[in-house]
């Protein structure tokens, strides 16, 4: 018999040699290592994910809108002045007015209530209003309040935010800018904390305040500028997020950073918008505002948009708070009034009355009646309008108890001012407005001083 060329088969377990069997095992090995690797990192994606949805809630529930509307003052039977359907659920037939001021102020006294859609009431302000009568309330054209807390604001100026200058704290020397308004810095100088921004930053979580929030954002400025931390794919937040906020997620270190579209604009490139080299602000933030020029206007920067950032960064359509007087309505729009209408800012300054003719150039804050512009808090407290270095000078234009202020709201006239809002445009429209709404009486001020102190006077800080 020959077996040279024959395979014998006893059907025994074949014993593989000591090198395969390694093999063998090290496969195994690494298909189990890739199944926890793969768990873990789906672990990491819905916790990802779990915290994209618990900031950007927490994110928008602070930033939710609240609407404004209107009781007769003491009495408690609400009505609306057309801006929510709920509200107008409240609205009855036996309506009460307001009660009434003088005849030669004609105006009616109401409470000014500031409630989210849950119905929750943020605060409550005393106004003048439009007249109105039982059971046919109208969309007021007019408001008239009186206000010892005004806070300042500085969005919309090109020295606003600094990402060298988180807390707007760095000393710097002004010099006048060449084109005649405005003040250029020899160094970054920020006027205003990047919080006031809405800039949030979050590590593990938990937002990041003040000094922390500072801190962090220094550490990591230079790698989301230089593309190290990557942005955060819009798909992957909330979509009411995304519409709002876009961010950067530095997962190394376990924090996100989240900037507000309507305050610091992004590049097409996925960057904050960030001034350029060809700026008299190079490297300030673009602060943007929600009322804007319907065309290219340069204020204090150069004349050429491309030189400042990008299109889509829109740096001459924003209305500068150094430069520009405007006022910041409390809650949102009401009635007939809204952003692009005239505000009359009244105050009796050492003796002197002062008026500034304003614009509504937004809305938000509930803590008291409105903000108002640098510019706008410079002419009515000293008549004309000073540098600002940093956020502790930029504060101190706050009114905090140290004046009476009285605001008057003049809706339906937004179509007297632009298509840009210069201080030149505003003052010349404003003088027309308030011309209407004192009845083109001889003095102009006659009817300002007549409701003015009839108007009780809201405190709140």
């Amino acid at each position: 018999m020959r077996f040279s060329n024959v395979s014998v088969d006893f059907a025994l377990p074949r014993v593989r040699p000591v090198a395969q069997r390694g093999k063998a095992v090290a496969l195994a090995f690494s298909l189990v290592l890739a199944f926890i690797q793969t768990a873990n990192g789906q672990a990491n994606i819905d916790t990802r994910a779990e915290r994209l949805r618990a900031v950007g809630k927490l994110i928008l529930e602070s930033d939710k809108s609240w609407t404004p509307a209107f009781s007769p003052s003491i009495r408690l039977k609400s009505f609306d002045l057309g801006l929510s359907k709920m509200v107008s659920r409240l609205a009855a037939a036996d309506f009460s007015p307001g009660i009434p001021t003088s005849k030669a102020c004609g105006m009616q006294r109401f409470q000014m209530k500031l409630f989210d859609s849950s119905g929750t009431t943020a605060n409550e302000f005393a106004v003048l209003l439009d007249p109105q009568t039982a059971g046919n309330p109208v969309k007021p054209d007019y408001l008239l309040a009186r206000t010892e807390v005004l806070h300042v604001d500085s969005d919309g100026s090109p020295r606003s935010y600094h990402p060298e200058d988180p807390l707007g704290r760095k000393p710097c020397s002004l010099s006048p800018s060449p084109a005649g308004v405005g003040y250029i810095s020899d160094r970054p100088c920020a006027m205003d904390k990047i919080g006031n921004a809405r800039v949030r930053v979050f590590k593990s979580g938990s937002e990041l305040k003040r000094e922390e929030l500072g801190t962090a954002w220094t550490d990591m400025w230079p790698r989301i500028r230089d593309k190290l931390i990557p942005a955060i794919d819009p798909q992957d937040m909330p979509p009411d997020f995304a519409k709002a906020y876009y961010g950067y997620d530095d997962s190394a270190n376990d924090l996100m950073a989240f900037l507000k579209r309507d305050i610091i604009p992004e590049t097409d490139d996925k960057l904050p918008c960030v001034r350029r080299s060809g700026s008299r602000y190079k490297g300030y933030f673009v602060a943007a505002t929600a009322l804007k020029h319907k065309q290219d206007v340069p204020g204090a920067d150069v004349n050429d948009a491309d030189a400042i950032a990008g299109k889509e960064c829109s740096p001459l359509r924003f209305l500068d708070a150094a430069i520009v007087p405007f006022f910041v309505l409390p809650g949102g729009p009401f009635g007939n009034v809204g952003r692009g209408d005239i505000a009359i800012i009244y105050a009796v300054v050492n003796g002197q009355e002062r008026v500034v003719h304003a614009v509504i150039g937004d809305s938000g804050p509930t803590e008291s009646f409105g903000e108002a512009s640098v510019a706008l808090l410079q002419l009515l407290e000293k008549g004309s309008i000073l540098p600002v270095q940093n956020n502790t000078d930029l504060n101190s234009w706050d009114i905090d108890g140290t004046l009476t202020v009285t605001v008057l709201l003049l809706g339906n006239t937004r179509a007297g001012v632009g298509p840009i809002y210069t201080r030149p445009a505003i003052e010349a429209a404003g003088r027309q407005a308030l011309d209407v709404w004192n009845k083109r009486q001889s003095d102009i001020l006659a009817r300002l001083r007549a409701c003015s102190p009839q108007a009780p006077v809201n405190k709140h800080s």
